[in-house]
């Protein structure tokens, strides 16, 4: 009696032969229909109880039939419609999180080195007022909204001590414009970071109870997914963000990173540097566990969680 194989692919069902010769096409209707093959298996072995599964030796004779102009577009077409959908079915909305925090990350940047292109440029004016300013923002402010003479006046400073070049409107205004700029880029990274925060809070609320938002949405980068940040151990999440450290421990034996982005949080900032480590381990536990409630919809435990590695080490 002569051998009969059978396979499906997502134009349907296929009966062959021997010699991998065409017998029996029977197609699909839809895409959906290709998802539920096994039904479709079902009907063909019942209408050929002696076929038997295509082996993957016979698989590339296969193929060179698919090739053929009958079949060749519509597999091409349907196999592109498959595609995009499960495109659309992996970008999840942990994806909207990667790019937020790139951006606020990207802001960062941006200011500050505008920042530092600011203070250089208005030292040449006011170099006792730059100095005096150490903090970023009330620069920027003072900058933006006062003159030299009101500046002098607010902190104190003899204006006839000043060792400023003379500058004219134009010059000053150019200058101030560049402040005005650096102003309106801190706002927007203030309306990423809200977003950011929101996003965080609705999608992984267990990580960002535990390790904050902008910890939690590090870690999440650093991953590449939620999926991903799932299934790594607790001592992946530890290091994360502490890459370059590790690999200079494994290349030239220097010492080992205790921990990556949550070296940041508060707990490991507020406490002594013998208990790094040791809180480091405790926060990378708890968010292991957390984000495997929040990958798969678990209920919400993460002030628990966060109240735990307080109490430990309060």
């Amino acid at each position: 009696m002569a051998k009969n194989y059978f396979t499906t692919c997502i134009l349907g069902a296929f009966i062959l032969d021997e010699q991998v010769r065409l017998v029996k096409h029977i197609p699909f209707g839809d895409i959906g229909q290709w998802k539920e093959k096994q039904a479709a298996e079902e009907r063909v072995k019942k209408e050929f109880p002696a076929s038997e599964p295509l082996p993957p030796e016979k698989q590339h004779v296969f193929l060179r039939l698919l090739a053929r102009r009958e079949y060749y577009p519509s597999f091409h077409l349907l196999n592109k419609e498959l595609t995009k959908g499960q495109v659309r079915q992996n970008t999840g909305e942990d994806m909207l999180i990667l790019q937020a925090v790139n951006a606020v990350d990207e802001l960062s940047l941006s200011i500050n080195r505008l920042i530092s292109r600011l203070r250089e440029w208005y030292a040449l004016y006011n170099p006792e007022g730059e100095r005096a300013m150490q903090d970023n923002g009330q620069f920027v402010q003072s900058v933006i909204l006062q003159s030299k003479e009101e500046l002098f006046k607010s902190l104190g400073i003899p204006s006839k001590n000043n060792m400023g070049i003379s500058l004219g409107p134009v010059d000053v205004g150019i200058i101030q414009q560049l402040a005005k700029d650096i102003h309106a880029l801190q706002d927007a990274k203030k309306r990423q970071e809200a977003y950011l925060e929101q996003l965080m809070k609705k999608i992984c609320p267990n990580l960002t109870a535990i390790a904050g938002f902008l910890i939690g949405a590090r870690l999440l980068e650093q991953a590449g997914s939620l999926k991903n940040l799932m299934e790594f151990p607790a001592s992946t999440i530890q290091i994360l963000g502490a890459e370059k450290a590790l690999f200079r421990h494994m290349k030239t034996g220097a010492k080992s990173p205790r921990h990556g982005y949550i070296a940041h949080h508060p707990l490991i900032a507020s406490a002594p540097q013998a208990l790094h480590g040791k809180i480091a381990r405790a926060l990378a536990d708890k968010m292991s566990l957390a984000v495997k409630m929040d990958y798969f919809k678990g209920k919400f435990i993460g002030d628990k969680l966060l109240e735990e590695v307080q109490r430990r080490f309060s």
